[in-house]
């Protein structure tokens, strides 16, 4: 029987692959460590979920596979439901909503997408800058910040 979130010890690895969604046991993808807590969102029914791992200097299965990830050194907090920033180590910030990247907060200038994405992204963005004013960009400029 596969493992959830719950039953990973500290330390331990995913040798039998990423842990369980505890909501619907869907597969979970690993997103970054924060701290000593390695969190993942669930493919199928989009939950995050996390437990404490092996901490940032010993990344888990998938980081250890992705040279992006072991590259880059980000924080990664959710915002809220489908709601999630990455902030890389110089302080630039990628906002998603969902799992799309649309709209940023670089060298001190905000960004967001040009794209009509749903009503539902579009509340996202505008939480996420606030009121702050913002320089439209093609979407195409923040696929391209990953």
């Amino acid at each position: 029987m596969p493992r959830t979130a719950h039953d990973i010890l500290p330390g331990e690895t995913f040798d039998e692959g990423p842990p369980e969604c505890p909501a619907c046991s869907g597969p979970g993808a690993y997103l970054g460590n924060l701290g000593t807590r390695e969190h993942f969102r669930c493919q199928n029914c989009g939950m995050d979920f996390s437990h404490v791992g092996p901490g940032p200097d010993n990344a888990s299965f998938e980081a250890k596979k992705d040279p992006v990830n072991a590259l880059i050194e980000t924080s990664i907090t959710p915002l809220g439901p489908n709601q999630t920033v990455v902030i890389k180590d110089n302080g630039d910030q990628i906002f998603f909503s969902y799992k799309t990247p649309v709209a940023a907060h670089i060298g001190g200038k905000r960004y967001r997408t040009e794209k009509q994405w749903s009503v539902t992204t579009s509340k996202h963005i505008n939480n996420y800058l606030s009121s702050a004013q913002a320089e439209t960009k093609p979407q195409e400029f923040f696929d391209k910040l990953l």
